[in-house]
């Protein structure tokens, strides 16, 4: 048993997604109390049709689904976004933490989109190997 099953929680840790990320569709956003006592505060909070556990954005997040969606959140529900988890710097320390982004849809034939780079893989493109033309430099006056 992992300790991070000693302290289950309804909302999604860097530590739920440690077999790599997660592609899910939002149900709703909703507003909820995070936290207690005087600490309590209301925040954004994502569910989803495919995960039991909701996701509670922070501005950094909200900002990538804006980005892709827009503005008004009342357009979320049934979009797709990707969960992650990545380090972060957080006052100084590197900590995990769950990040968003939107997946790039396939291409019709399920392969790579023409159009997307191809992936580093070594010193650079190949594309980088061709031939110049040379002009031979002339002694100037």
């Amino acid at each position: 048993m992992k300790t991070t099953d000693l302290f289950p929680s309804k909302y999604v840790k860097a530590s739920d997604l440690e077999s790599g990320p997660r592609n899910v569709t939002i149900r709703e956003l909703a507003v909820e109390e995070i936290g207690q006592g005087k600490s309590a505060e209301a925040k954004g909070v994502l569910h989803f049709d495919d995960l039991d556990k909701g996701l509670v954005l922070n501005v950094t997040n909200c900002r990538t689904i804006e980005d892709a969606y827009g503005v008004e959140t009342d357009a979320w529900p049934g979009k797709s976004i990707e969960i992650f988890s990545t380090k972060v710097d957080f006052k100084g320390d590197r900590v995990d933490a769950v990040r968003v982004r939107v997946p790039k849809p396939p291409s019709a034939d399920g392969l790579i989109d023409p159009q997307e780079p191809p992936p580093s893989g070594g010193s650079g493109p190949a594309d980088l190997d061709d031939e110049i033309p040379f002009a031979p430099i002339r002694d100037l006056p």
